[in-house]
């Protein structure tokens, strides 16, 4: 039975025929994902996703080119999609900067048993205007 009669029977309901178009193009498809993805994996998933697709919009597909053209067509766009998806998340996008290196923290007030202790108090600072100095108060102390 050729692929056009297998479409024809395919879109008036019958499963078993578009199963057989599976089965005489998965390999094609998994070949065109791979060539476009490079990973197995993903060249799986997106001959699966294809054929999924293919059968849903069944409907749309015109006989003026073969169903195999057809399904290697929406292959090679889920295939290429996926690629550009996959290079856009890893990269950060142009407006986010990184961030400065930290600077390590220096406790020089505390005695070695105050580090290692389990709980140190801690004076809060206050959130207010830097003195001449450029040094932060403690909060309730003033000049």
């Amino acid at each position: 039975m050729s692929d056009a009669e297998l479409v024809a029977r395919a879109r008036s309901g019958d499963r078993a025929t578009f199963d057989e178009l599976v089965a005489r193009h998965q390999d094609a498809a998994y070949r065109t994902a791979l060539a476009a993805l490079g990973s197995p994996a993903d060249a799986e998933d997106v001959a699966q996703e294809s054929f999924c697709a293919a059968f849903q919009e069944l409907g749309k597909f015109r006989e003026a080119s073969s169903f195999k053209t057809w399904l290697l067509a929406i292959t090679w766009h889920r295939a290429i999609h996926r690629r550009r998806s996959a290079n856009d998340t890893d990269r950060p996008p142009a407006a986010i900067q990184p961030l400065p290196p930290l600077t390590p923290l220096t406790i020089n007030h505390l005695t070695p048993a105050e580090v290692t202790a389990d709980h140190v108090d801690v004076e809060p600072l206050a959130i207010q205007p830097l003195d001449t100095r450029g040094e932060l108060r403690p909060a309730g102390q003033s000049d």
